[in-house]
């Protein structure tokens, strides 16, 4: 009497699932593998000088004002409210004496909050010198 066995995924006969080969990068030569890192690196170094030649051309050059503008905001309640008032009086400020373009809190250097106290009210003024792009 012949008996066979039934065949099932893990066997290594028949099924093509059974081999590890199929899904595991294991089977891939020492050439290869070679070729993929290498292609891996020349890409990281094309990235690398892209970003470095993208963040430092004259098109990105920041263009700042001579002086300094200095700006008082309302008082407010919060440290916040106040924060933003003199941020808002600051960009007005800046909008009227060089124009829209410099009017940006976020390209603006050496920008600083200063707030205090003035009884239950909170006072700040916001200093910085405008740039442009």
């Amino acid at each position: 009497m012949i008996t066979s066995r039934p065949m099932n995924a893990f066997s290594s006969e028949g099924h093509h699932f059974a081999r590890r080969q199929w899904f595991y990068p294991a089977h891939r030569s020492g050439a290869v593998e070679e070729e993929v890192m290498i292609k891996k690196f020349a890409l990281g170094v094309a990235a690398a000088v892209t970003i470095a030649l993208s963040a430092s051309g004259p098109a990105n050059a920041q263009v700042c004002a001579r002086n300094v503008v200095t700006a008082v905001g309302k008082t407010s309640l919060t440290a916040i409210g106040a924060r933003l008032s003199a941020r808002n009086t600051w960009r007005t400020t800046v909008r009227r004496q060089l124009g829209p373009r410099y009017a940006s809190v976020s390209r603006a250097r050496g920008a600083r909050d200063i707030c205090r106290k003035v009884g239950a009210r909170t006072s700040c003024r916001f200093i910085a010198r405008p740039c442009r792009t």
